[in-house]
């Protein structure tokens, strides 16, 4: 098994990729890769590497994708389901772990979508230590609640034209540190509005005399009748004001009156304050992934 070390995915590559990706997602019913790390694929980002293990470089049977952001560096691999159990998935964690040692070294998130007892037996023979834990929480819906909007604060749609700069002043703000959802750009939230999914009527805008007061990106699976909270932010300068649970029930009441039966979200299990919001309304855990993290150390990569 060849494992070679990619820049730059052309057509034909991601076609295979995408073969790949969709023969673990039908075997495993879940996307096998994130969103973050597939847009960086498919809209051609250009702080990535992959990883390829093929037999030909247009027929990958596993991939590595590691990309790098301001607090270290995001891995996530993905092995054809007739390929597993046979050492292939360590493989490509080690070759990723020798890149980022290439690369300058840094903090690695190894990101397992429900992972089991094999991952924790594979981190520990790599060194990594057990790190986040996201919890994918669910909720039946319609939901019967009522939240009012605090005073003076109203309800809209997004506006794309209009509200790109104020939302994404108000999401770093609110998302300050954070690895995956902080420190977005204009190109960064360009791309997931050029996705197929989005619709600005499902992306629900608080507004106040102050501009945006906070926010609840919605995301509908009309195939599947299942909602998605993508991200649900209030402005910082506002916390305290009742306005995170209102937007959460407004989110529920719009996913109910676009046909939704279910709503679900990831909360991080370190968050208290929001994961205690959540089960009060009735959301429980469906499952969990899990990130494992390790400090690698820079290598100079003429050694």
């Amino acid at each position: 098994m060849k494992l070679e070390v990619v820049r730059n995915i052309e057509p034909t590559l991601l076609d295979g990729i995408t073969r790949l990706i969709d023969a673990a997602r039908e075997h495993d019913d879940h996307n096998p890769l994130g969103e973050h790390k597939w847009l960086d694929l498919t809209a051609g980002h250009d702080g990535f590497v992959g990883i390829l293990a093929s037999n030909d470089i247009v027929t990958p049977v596993g991939y590595a994708h590691l990309s790098r952001h301001a607090s270290g560096w995001g891995l996530e691999v993905v092995v054809h389901p007739d390929h597993r159990n046979a050492g292939l998935e360590e493989e490509l964690v080690r070759r990723a772990l020798e890149v980022v040692a290439s690369g300058g070294g840094g903090h690695v998130h190894f990101w397992v979508f429900q992972p089991d007892d094999v991952h924790d037996e594979l981190a520990a023979r790599l060194g990594l230590q057990r790190g986040r834990e996201l919890l994918h929480v669910c909720v039946p819906l319609p939901a019967d609640y009522d939240v009012p909007l605090p005073p003076g604060v109203s309800l809209r749609a997004f506006e794309p034209g209009r509200d790109e700069k104020a939302w994404l002043d108000v999401n770093n703000r609110a998302f300050a540190g954070h690895p995956e959802q902080g420190d977005w750009d204009v190109s960064t939230l360009e791309r997931r509005m050029h996705e197929a999914w989005f619709d600005p009527d499902d992306f629900l805008v608080a507004t106040d005399d102050a501009g945006i007061a906070g926010f609840n990106w919605t995301k509908l699976h009309h195939d599947s009748g299942k909602g998605e909270i993508y991200v649900i932010g209030v402005d910082p300068d506002r916390k305290a004001s009742g306005l995170g649970k209102a937007l959460l029930v407004a989110g529920l009441d719009h996913m109910a009156r676009k046909g939704m039966r279910t709503c679900c979200l990831y909360v991080d299990e370190a968050n208290e304050h929001a994961l205690a919001m959540y089960e009060k309304f009735g959301f429980t855990e469906d499952h969990r992934d899990r990130a494992y993290e390790i400090d690698v150390a820079a290598r100079d990569a003429r050694a």
